[in-house]
């Protein structure tokens, strides 16, 4: 099943697979989302819902395919979704309209996402940089686009009671691309907030790292990107990555000694990744 995480006493934390958690091709209603999800499941995205069990509010982290679904889990779980975050933009994590070939499969297919996990006045947040995409690409109308929260480098959210997601931008896969540091605070005291995870969205994944060729990557900014994560985070803390590639989760120090978060000149990046996929 799902991953529960329940290392921190007020931290709610659940990794959601599509085609095993959510968006189950067996349980797909008519033909356009049996393709919807049979893509999911083949892209092995993750979503996640991270909060506060104090409180029982979450927020929905890449929640894309099968919104219904994700829904049902917070629900089930006893936990109210307070608002929806992207990691990125792209359609795999923020639903709309898919690009080519998905789009001539089936025209006129839309993938339910951040839109849909928005109703009933909930908040969105995406980075500053993919704003206009997201709000273009989810077709969100105008009183949506006005509660479409725009994060930076640094930006912090609290939900519940003690949760804390911090944003690290990290572009390379995407120029808004963001990591998410999830901590929780002890006894609701700053100095005591303990971090505990990063919710990697496509940038790192155990043993490699997000697609440089595709429109709007960057590899040399990749590289910026992986070598900050690698300098500013401890070796112990786990790695839960956009997509089940190369496996469900990591720890940054395993990602130094075997993946890309290892120390690497720039020279050498170049030469291996600079132009590899292009």
């Amino acid at each position: 099943g799902a991953t529960m995480a329940t290392k921190g006493g007020g931290l709610y934390f659940r990794q959601l697979l599509c085609g095993r958690d959510v968006a189950r091709p067996g349980e797909a209603k008519g033909p356009a989302e049996q393709l919807a999800f049979s893509v999911a499941q083949q892209m092995a995205n993750f979503t996640y819902l991270v909060g506060c069990r104090e409180k029982k509010e979450c927020l929905v982290v890449d929640g894309c395919w099968d919104t219904q679904g994700i829904e049902r889990v917070a629900e089930a779980d006893g936990m109210e979704v307070v608002g929806a975050i992207a990691t990125h933009c792209h359609f795999d994590h923020i639903g709309g309209e898919p690009p080519s070939p998905f789009n001539t499969q089936v025209p006129g297919l839309r993938i339910t996402g951040l839109k849909e996990l928005m109703a009933g006045g909930r908040p969105g947040y995406i980075h500053e940089r993919e704003w206009n995409k997201t709000a273009k690409s989810t077709a969100l109308d105008e009183e949506e686009k006005g509660r479409l929260n725009r994060l930076r480098d640094g930006s912090k959210l609290t939900v519940g009671a003690s949760t804390q997601l911090e944003f690290i931008h990290t572009p390379g896969h995407s120029p808004g691309s963001m990591c998410i540091l999830v901590g929780s605070e002890a006894g609701g005291s700053e100095e005591r907030r303990q971090e505990q995870l990063l919710i990697s969205g496509d940038t790192v994944f155990p043993g490699s790292c997000g697609r440089l060729d595709l429109e709007g990557s960057d590899a040399m900014a990749m590289y910026d990107s992986l070598q900050r994560l690698a300098t500013r985070l401890p070796d112990e803390m786990p790695i839960y990555p956009g997509h089940a590639y190369g496996g469900d989760k990591s720890t940054v120090g395993r990602e130094k000694r075997e993946g890309l978060l290892a120390p690497v000149s720039k020279e050498e990046w170049e030469r291996t990744m600079g132009r590899s996929r292009l």
